[in-house]
């Protein structure tokens, strides 16, 4: 993706999360103050009284659930999200490729070229422990290797496939 895509995208993830933390103290006022009103108008049909108290509650939620979701507009996936653990969404970084969220450094540019240096190398993966991996096609030790293809045949791979423990994270 060009430098003015992850903009953009960075632009897009910013807004959702300012949109989040406003309704936040939106929703508490809302709560107290809808709560007094339909007291003191003494509403007594129930639905009225739950739905109209607990909008700004919902409101939040959705707003919640649309920042957790967010893509990296790097790597493509979610930038808070990794199933049950990862960052969480007031993170700076996307979880899967370390994509920083900055503000006020991007119209610089220093921090338009540590941009473009993030997508133009991405961040090393941890190497291979030395557990006796071995290549199923021809045999070769993977052990100590930072890509998931052999060096020997070529043949693609993945950790979880030669060890047959099954990740949570589903990356690359």
């Amino acid at each position: 993706m060009d430098d003015q895509g992850v903009y953009a995208g960075l632009a897009l993830i910013r807004r959702r999360r300012r949109r989040m933390w406003l309704l936040l103290p939106f929703s508490f006022v809302w709560f107290a103050l809808s709560g007094f009103v339909l007291a003191f108008l003494d509403v007594r049909n129930q639905w009225v009284f739950f739905f109209v108290l607990y909008a700004g509650v919902f409101l939040f939620l959705v707003a919640y659930v649309r920042v957790q979701f967010s893509r990296c507009p790097r790597c493509g996936k979610f930038y808070h999200f990794c199933w049950f653990y990862g960052n969480v969404w007031w993170c700076r970084g996307c979880f899967h490729c370390g994509l920083p969220l900055k503000t006020s450094w991007e119209a610089t540019e220093q921090g338009r070229a540590l941009i473009r240096a993030w997508l133009d190398h991405p961040p090393p993966r941890p190497p291979i422990p030395k557990v006796g991996l071995r290549c199923s096609e021809c045999g070769y030790l993977l052990t100590g290797l930072t890509v998931q293809r052999c060096p020997e045949c070529g043949h693609k791979f993945r950790v979880s496939s030669l060890t047959g423990v099954k990740s949570v994270c589903k990356n690359p």
